[in-house]
Parts: C-alpha cells; sequence; structure tokens
C-alpha cells in the first residue's frame, strides 16, 4: 500500500488510463493500437472536475455520452468517443463535431493535467512487449513502460497511483485456450482480464526495471495500481461517479485516436498541446 505523506494532495499523483484499439492476439492485424495515461496531482484534479466546457462542469459532462449523436449510435453511458468514431469524418454533424473539438481541446490545451502515450501495431506489441501471445502480459508490460516514463522525475516524496479499466477478452484466445481455466462471462459473454496477472506484470516490469537504473528509489513504495474507481478513492478525489472518470480515460484515448488519423487530425485541428506527448513505442522502450 501506498504510505501516504500527511494525506497532502500535493503528494499525491493520479493517473487513468485507456487503450485503444483491439489487443487481443487473434485480431486482425491491421489497424494502430494505443495506450495512453492522464496523470495530474490529485489537487489538479480537483480542480479540474470542476472547470466548466460551453457552460457545463468537465464532471457532468464526462459522466454522458455525446449529447449529439444519432439515436442508432448513442450506446454508451457516459463520454465514449468511438461511437462518433464510427460514423466517419463526414458522417459527424455540425453540432457533434464541436461537442468533440471542445471536449478534445479542453484536454490538449489543459495545462496541469498532461497526457502521455503511444502508438503501436498489432506486431510491434506483441514482438516488443510480449512473447506470451497474452494481451494481458502486453498490456500491463505497455502501463508499465509509460508509467516508468514519469514516476523517476516526481519529487522524492510524491507517490503515484494508477486508475486502469479492466480490459475483457473472448474466451478462445492462444492464452486462454492454454491456460485451461474456465473463466466467468460478463454480459458481453467476454471473460474478463485476470487482475492479479496484470498487476503483478506491471509491478514486475516497473519495480524491475527502475531498479536497474535507480536501484535505491524505493519505488514499491511510491507507486500503486488499481482498478480506476478504487484508485480515485484512495487519492481521496473529491467525488465524482466512476462514468466520470471512464469518460475522461476516455477522452485521452481519443486524443491518441485522432493524432493516429491524418483525416481526423486536420478535421479537429486542435493546434499548440503543450501537456500532450505521444510517440511511437519503440522510442519509450529505450
Amino acid at each position: 500500500m501506498i504510505n501516504r505523506n500527511s494525506n497532502n494532495s500535493q503528494h499525491c499523483w493520479l493517473a487513468i488510463g485507456d487503450e485503444t484499439g483491439s489487443w487481443d492476439f487473434e485480431t486482425t492485424r491491421d489497424g494502430k493500437r494505443g495506450l495512453v495515461l492522464i496523470l495530474a496531482r490529485t489537487d489538479a484534479w480537483q480542480g479540474a472536475l470542476k472547470e466548466t466546457i460551453a457552460g457545463q462542469s468537465v464532471a457532468k459532462r464526462m459522466a454522458q455520452p455525446l449529447q449529439h449523436l444519432p439515436g442508432f449510435s448513442a450506446k454508451s453511458t457516459f463520454h465514449h468517443a468511438l461511437d462518433a468514431f464510427k460514423l466517419g469524418p463526414d458522417g459527424l454533424s455540425q453540432e457533434l463535431h464541436e461537442e468533440l473539438r471542445q471536449n478534445l481541446g479542453w484536454l490538449a490545451g489543459h495545462q496541469q493535467l498532461m497526457t502521455l502515450g503511444f502508438h503501436a501495431s498489432h506486431a510491434e506489441l506483441y514482438q516488443r512487449l510480449t512473447h506470451s501471445q497474452d494481451a494481458t502480459c502486453a498490456l500491463a508490460k505497455a502501463y508499465a513502460a509509460l508509467v516508468a516514463l514519469v514516476l523517476p522525475f516526481l519529487g522524492q516524496q510524491d507517490e503515484l497511483l494508477l486508475g486502469f479499466g479492466p480490459r475483457s477478452e473472448n474466451l478462445n484466445t492462444v492464452a486462454a485456450t492454454r491456460s485451461g481455466l474456465q473463466d466467468a462471462l460478463n454480459t458481453n459473454n467476454r471473460a474478463e482480464m485476470d487482475s492479479r496477472r496484470f498487476l503483478s506484470t506491471l509491478r514486475d516490469s516497473l519495480i524491475g526495471n527502475l531498479n536497474r537504473v535507480w536501484p535505491n528509489g524505493g519505488w514499491d513504495k511510491r507507486f500503486q495500481a488499481k482498478v480506476l474507481g478504487e484508485a480515485v478513492r484512495d487519492a481521496r478525489v473529491p467525488y465524482a461517479p466512476k462514468s466520470t472518470w471512464d469518460g475522461l480515460a476516455d477522452l485521452g484515448a481519443s486524443l491518441l485516436y485522432v493524432q493516429q488519423n491524418a483525416q481526423w487530425a486536420e478535421l479537429f485541428a486542435l493546434g499548440d498541446r503543450p501537456n500532450v506527448h505521444f510517440g511511437p513505442l519503440k522510442e519509450y522502450l529505450r
């Protein structure tokens, strides 16, 4: 467990993460995948939730689906831009385009929230991160790679809480079949990821790599990862519903998705993004 520094929000950082694309080993090899973290001190998160976009608080805006989606495409219960991206650049109404532009622009231009992420091909995920053909292991090592870029450069008294969203997978994946385990299915008829394996792989990869460079960093006491809702509670950020945090994490992933696709990048033209840092996976593994 993290040793709280006198409950001082200036020493506690909260990072929330979300991935883009399908990470299942068995899926099509085409398309791009990615992972994004949004991180800030907890006092900065407190202020960000109270800010407004077009007269609406960020906390409320992220907790609901995009308001100008056509009825047939509105499937989510929180801000989930994939519902809009599926319509294609030419399928957005003027109102939906503006709603998305405002949301993306708020995060891209924020001075206290850092957005960090990478993009990769299917081959890069399973050649550079893991040879296990297991998406859970690949995702854990990907989170470790991003956190390793941040943790050594925080203050010596600072601690980082990572909130992640559990992924799910088909039952017929190579990794699931190889284990022989019968996993319980969720409402989408998919198996929930093995959180124990995910967390163990994440900590082993992150702390092992950091110790090789900075052996006396005390990293195990300065880092903790939990399911998003639990991480937010531990960070003692004033209450916002889970859907708000799901929406914020999705907004970060949406920003990466736009950057990866030339048509969307041209459509939104987000301009200067001093606190947004995206790059190819290979640059994060040097």
